[in-house]
């Protein structure tokens, strides 16, 4: 596919749901798990994932939310970058809608350079293994007594 550029528009094509279809300009597709954001009316605007390149400037995105309203030619824009979420201590026994966005009442979140990331990123777990326990875990997988992944 062409390079991305950041901040490029695009129209929406086409609407199946949750599904849209967006048109850039062809040197200009959006980048998969890419956030879209879509004029939606009203001064609403709607957040969609990139999710598959069609080919000919056509991406297929997932909408972050209720596609009531929008119409086909709506103004999209590549945002250049994944949906990014909190990450921290500051998140600990908070709700989050998949945007990011508090949705438990308390609107007191503290944004912090460097705490938030796209879900899409490895996370870095630290764990120290035995040989018994890569062993066991081997054998629980061959008898497919362990799903993978677990």
């Amino acid at each position: 596919m062409a390079e991305n550029a950041k901040n490029s528009i695009g129209k929406v094509t086409q609407i199946l749901g949750a599904v849209l279809d967006v048109r850039f300009a062809d040197g200009a597709v959006p980048a998969l798990n890419n956030a879209i954001r879509i004029s939606a009316g009203d001064d609403k605007i709607l957040i969609a994932e990139v999710a598959q390149q069609l080919g000919g400037g056509v991406v297929r995105c997932i909408a972050m939310g209720a596609t009531d309203g929008l119409v086909r030619g709506a103004q999209a824009e590549d945002a250049g970058e994944p949906i990014a979420v909190p990450i921290g201590e500051a998140v600990l026994g908070r709700m989050f809608n998949v945007l990011g966005d508090t949705i438990d009442g308390d609107v007191n979140m503290p944004v912090l350079v460097g705490t938030v990331k796209p879900p899409y990123c490895l996370a870095v777990f630290k764990i120290q293994l035995t040989q018994r326990d890569c062993n066991r875990f081997i054998y629980l997988l061959v008898r497919r007594e362990l799903a993978f992944p677990p």
